[in-house]
């Protein structure tokens, strides 16, 4: 018995604290009801009820760091790396959210996505261009998941260019991140050496003043142009960026291209001025052998050559080398005079990313594709690191740069699309149906090793026109 009133005294202290305890819980919800909105908000803490900048953080981070891979081709010193190297940091800051970006060889890329798209296994974002045979054929072969349901609201409107990532049935493959216009680079100092005017550039140019400046640079003992053709791109700018200014509307362009032979007029005009380009030793003669990747924009760099390819990013690793007061820049020339279209400017594409069917981060990957394509932040880092013009319609360009000749063209292109129009995406829409083929053929015919017929007729297999 004594016993049991020990082990009961002991326990007295404890129920008195269990019933403090209980009545202190009681008083405290009780009291709740009673509290200011104040006293609410600090007794409660739901996420709710948190400041503004903690239901932010709430909102954009992710409960678990998630780690996206993105795939594209590039150089060592292509500006998309430090590109990429921003929208990793931001999207960590700001959502939780980690972008890899695991940059590929040129030589390796269309390889590389027919692995992927047959295994269904590779990257949560994929880079590609717009047009029919880049962006939209590779949409269509399962390398990107239809965008039309999964956007988010408002974010269709606040973006130009979609129309080169859209097929014929209305699904959208990827967004659209910048503007590009295709021009060629020229070197100042090699252009007044060889007595060549060039105050009034940039401007439209046409074959036969194209020409002789080409001659006055080889009479000069330069080589006029860059040629790195061992994959056959240059015979895809050759034949894609110039031919739309034989045509008088994007609308002949499409029938001409999608219905026609090409071995007939004008294509078949547009082959002997290309190859008349190389016969006359104008472009640089170990080209035939030389890979894009890690010559094109050296050749100009190393000043073995007085033009080059160029567009925006392109200029701006021109003027980091040479200096802005060496590089000028101009669209590329026209091949005619003839076509409406020769008054516009022709070869605007597209930079376009998606997001992988495959992958297991879609809400995460759409999140990347709205900040970079659709936001001020992301604007201003594609305009400051890549030199291209946002495709973010809200983006508005500054005046020309005496640094940057480059902003000289976009500024001037802007001032012809407000007179005479746009022919845009000519190139990825329509010649590049047939990239490959020209890939295949353009070095062969060329060197001589086939005709012009024999050339146009091989295009004409790959599109199934007789």
């Amino acid at each position: 018995m004594q016993k049991k009133k020990i082990i009961f005294a002991a326990f007295i202290p404890l129920i008195i604290v269990a019933l403090i305890l209980s009545f202190s819980f009681t008083g405290c919800k009780a009291t709740t009801t009673e509290t200011t909105v104040a006293e609410t908000t600090v007794a409660e803490t739901t996420v709710a009820e948190t400041t503004v900048a903690e239901t932010a953080a709430a909102e954009t981070t992710a409960a678990e760091p998630v780690e996206l891979i993105f795939w594209m081709p590039v150089a060592q010193d292509d500006p998309h790396i430090p590109l990429f190297q921003e929208i990793d940091k931001h999207m960590k800051e700001k959502f939780n959210i980690s972008v890899k970006f695991e940059g590929q060889s040129m030589d390796a890329w269309f390889e590389l996505l027919t692995t992927a798209g047959i295994s269904q296994a590779g990257p949560d974002l994929l880079f590609n261009w717009s047009g029919v045979a880049y962006g939209i054929d590779a949409g269509k072969n399962h390398l990107y998941e239809p965008l039309n349901d999964i956007l988010p609201d408002g974010m269709f409107d606040k973006i130009a260019g979609w129309g080169g990532i859209t097929d014929s049935d209305g699904n959208i493959y990827g967004v659209p991140y910048d503007i590009a216009i295709a021009g060629l680079a020229y070197n100042k100092d090699m252009f007044t050496k060889a007595g060549i005017e060039f105050s009034d550039f940039p401007r439209l140019w046409y074959w036969d003043e194209f020409i002789e400046i080409c001659q006055k640079l080889k009479d000069a003992g330069y080589t006029p142009l860059g040629f790195a053709n061992k994959e056959g791109y240059y015979g895809e700018w050759w034949l894609g960026y110039p031919t739309a200014s034989y045509f008088n509307s994007d609308e002949e362009i499409s029938n001409y291209y999608q219905k026609e032979s090409v071995n007939s007029e004008p294509f078949l005009d547009a082959l002997a001025k290309y190859k008349y380009l190389y016969d006359q030793g104008y472009f640089l003669k170990e080209g035939l052998t030389l890979d894009h990747t890690n010559n094109t924009q050296q050749q100009f760099i190393g000043e073995k050559v007085a033009m080059q390819f160029t567009e925006a990013m392109y200029t701006k690793t021109y003027v980091d080398s040479l200096g802005a007061e060496k590089v000028g820049a101009n669209f590329w020339v026209y091949l005619s005079n003839e076509g409406e279209n020769s008054k516009k400017v022709t070869g605007i594409y597209n930079h376009v990313i998606g997001i992988t069917p495959w992958s297991e981060y879609k809400e995460e990957s759409i999140k990347v594709l709205e900040e970079l394509c659709a936001t001020d932040w992301g604007a201003n880092v594609i305009k400051q690191i890549l030199g291209f013009t946002p495709s973010y319609k809200n983006w508005k360009p500054e005046a020309p740069d005496p640094n940057n000749p480059w902003s000289f063209v976009e500024g001037k292109a802007i001032e012809i699309i407000a007179q005479n129009g746009g022919s845009g995406d000519v190139a990825s829409s329509y010649i590049q149906q047939f990239a490959q083929t020209i890939y295949q053929f353009n070095n062969l015919f060329l060197t001589g090793d086939i005709t012009a017929e024999e050339f146009a007729k091989e295009l004409d297999a790959a599109r199934n026109i007789q």
